[in-house]
């Protein structure tokens, strides 16, 4: 692969990010709650027996190179050209929020990838119910994006794929080319008990789901089973 290859994947890659970053910020906006997010159920605005998720709590439910397994291993802070990101306007400006409890994780198996990134957060019930439906809207809104860094720049074309795992799902799976070679990915926000969980996956050369799916059903088993202490309502799936 050429460098100029590579930096066209890595900046699909940080642009999907951005987007995503945006995604799980609304997703589980806490409205201006404490660091430490009091959690209720999911599907009511009260709980008798609200928990407290700590960040520490958030990370450990996180995937791991370990899960992954070789050749992946933690993603290096991108050092590239700053992404900028065109259309899905709606998905872009939900924003973060600040005052959440959130934990994150990226990996790479190459330079060239795969890219793998998994982000937790956590806030009120009712919050993150309001908050989750207008994330899901606005990513299932979503159809098409340009990602430029410096003079590369590549388009994804988004379209609705199956998804499951957790209360809620929903996802897209991101597709694009620069100079004859396959540029494709996922992203899926999904809803837990108690949480919200943003994943991506990014690859070239291959337009296989094989991997995000498997890889999506980890992220979602785990969480699930670390702070919930169950699997998952729904099968987690991906395709």
């Amino acid at each position: 692969m050429s460098l100029r290859q590579h930096r066209t994947v890595r900046a699909a890659a940080a642009g999907a990010t951005v987007v995503a970053l945006g995604l799980v910020g609304a997703a589980c906006s806490s409205g201006g709650s404490t660091n430490n997010a009091v959690i209720g159920s999911s599907t009511s605005a009260a709980s008798s027996s609200p928990a407290v998720i700590s960040q520490q709590q958030l990370q450990s439910a996180l995937l791991t190179a370990g899960d992954l397994q070789s050749p992946y291993s933690p993603a290096p802070s991108d050092t590239s050209s700053p992404s900028t990101v065109q259309g899905c306007t709606e998905m872009q400006n939900l924003g973060g929020a600040s005052g959440l409890t959130k934990a994150d994780a990226s990996f790479q198996a190459s330079d060239n990838g795969p890219f793998v990134e998994e982000h937790l957060g956590a806030g009120p019930a009712a919050t993150l119910d309001a908050a989750y439906t207008k994330a899901a809207h606005a990513l299932q809104d979503c159809s098409r994006l340009t990602i430029t860094s410096g003079q590369v720049r590549v388009t994804l074309t988004l379209t609705p794929v199956n998804a499951g795992g957790g209360v809620a799902s929903t996802a897209k799976r991101m597709d694009g080319s620069y100079q004859g070679v396959a540029i494709n990915g996922y992203v899926a926000l999904t809803k837990l008990q108690n949480a919200a969980m943003l994943f991506t996956f990014i690859q070239v050369g291959s337009t296989s789901s094989q991997q995000a799916n498997a890889f999506y059903q980890q992220a979602v088993t785990k969480a699930d089973q670390t702070l919930n202490g169950s699997g998952s309502s729904t099968p987690a799936t991906l395709s």
